[in-house]
Parts: C-alpha cells; sequence; structure tokens
C-alpha cells in the first residue's frame, strides 16, 4: 500500500537515492589478473541498495564484475615495485570523477573528456593489498623502522635478474672456514703454498629467494 508523503519525505529520498547511485570508493576482490596489461576483472564486495519510495520498500543489488581495470603499482621516473594479484586478493577500488578512457587510450596530460558519464563504474582505478580485519599480515611480513619485501622470489632490476645475491652471513661462515685452513697450514709450516680451495657454491652463500642483475 502506498502512502502519503510530504516535501521533507520527497527530498529525503531524493537525496538517499543520489547517494546510493553516487560511485566513490569501495573494495572489490581480484576476479582475474593480466599481468602484461596490469589490468584485472574485480567484483565489488559491497551491494547497493535500491529504495521503492511508493511502497516504501528497500532492496539490495550486486554490482556486476568490472572489467579491465587498471591496477595502480607504485612507481616513477622509470621505476616500480610490481607483485602478482591471485583471484580473491582485496583491492580499494577508486572510481574518477570524469571518463578516464580517453587519457588510457592516449596517455596524454591534456585531455577534455569525449563521454560526459560522471563518477561511473566504467572509470575505475584500483589499488592492491588492503586486507580484511580478520586477515591481516602475517607477523613476518613487516617490522617496524623497516621495510620488509616478503614473497617467494624477489627479482631486482628487472623480471630478468637471474643472478643469486650472496648473503654476508653465509659469506662470513665460508671466509671463516678459508681462516680455519690458513692458520692449520701455517702452524704445520705449509704456508706459503696455492691455495686449491674452489670458490663457494651458489647454495653455500646466496639467497635461495633474492636474485639480482
Amino acid at each position: 500500500m502506498s502512502k502519503d508523503y510530504n516535501l521533507t519525505d520527497v527530498v529525503n529520498a531524493f537525496l538517499d537515492d543520489f547517494k546510493d547511485k553516487l560511485n566513490t570508493s569501495f573494495v572489490g576482490v581480484v576476479v582475474s589478473y593480466n599481468e602484461i596489461t596490469q589490468e584485472a576483472d574485480i567484483k565489488p564486495v559491497v551491494r547497493k541498495k535500491r529504495r521503492n519510495v511508493q511502497l516504501g520498500e528497500e532492496s539490495t543489488v550486486s554490482i556486476p564484475t568490472l572489467l579491465c581495470v587498471p591496477i595502480a603499482w607504485p612507481g616513477g621516473d622509470g621505476s616500480s615495485i610490481v607483485s602478482g594479484l591471485a583471484k580473491g586478493d582485496s583491492v580499494v577500488c577508486i572510481v574518477a570523477d570524469r571518463s578516464i578512457e580517453d587519457w588510457q587510450i592516449s596517455g596524454l596530460a591534456d585531455i577534455f573528456p569525449l563521454s560526459d558519464r560522471r563518477f561511473d563504474l566504467s572509470d575505475v582505478f584500483a589499488f592492491p593489498c588492503i586486507r580484511p580485519t580478520v586477515a591481516p599480515l602475517l607477523p613476518t611480513a613487516y617490522k617496524k623502522g623497516s621495510l620488509v619485501l616478503a614473497a617467494a622470489e624477489i627479482l631486482a632490476g628487472s623480471s630478468l635478474a637471474t643472478d643469486p645475491v650472496a648473503l654476508a652471513n653465509l659469506c662470513m661462515t665460508w671466509f671463516g672456514q678459508i681462516d680455519v685452513q690458513l692458520k692449520l697450514l701455517l702452524q704445520i709450516g705449509l704456508v706459503p703454498i696455492p691455495l686449491t680451495s674452489a670458490p663457494p657454491g651458489t647454495a653455500t652463500v646466496a639467497s635461495t629467494k633474492l636474485k639480482a642483475e
């Protein structure tokens, strides 16, 4: 059954409907990720509210999956920090106030968008690495006053890096073993002689995760 509305009811209903339809920012989850284009298909996690003013009823609707959303990895001046994105990872989605389509196509720094759309879900970009309170980072992923890079493999320089990085403690252990051998040779009077010790292998002194070029 419909009901009578005064002007205040009508204005409030209009404002509520306007705010419900105004897209600003929201959390989404990754459905798929294209590492070549750095774009992801993202499903918003929060449903939209819909009101029927005449009937005085409310309902919710699920926002469809957004396709080819640009991922904003940190970087500038030729540098970048990029990781992978997996299905189910959470991201923060930001909705531009005007169309970004022309900028995406041209990359120009001064553009007047051809489309009149405002705060539209077609103009979303996303920042990775937000997490719900129930799933925080592991304690090994952070340390006060430090920048922690945690991954199964860390590549410095570019994705082509293959040279394992030597670790100080492993090198010191290896050099310590050489020092013991030299002192032993000195004790028995066999120095100076040509040393026959082979250089240390990768597994002896190098990181298993960090590679550089």
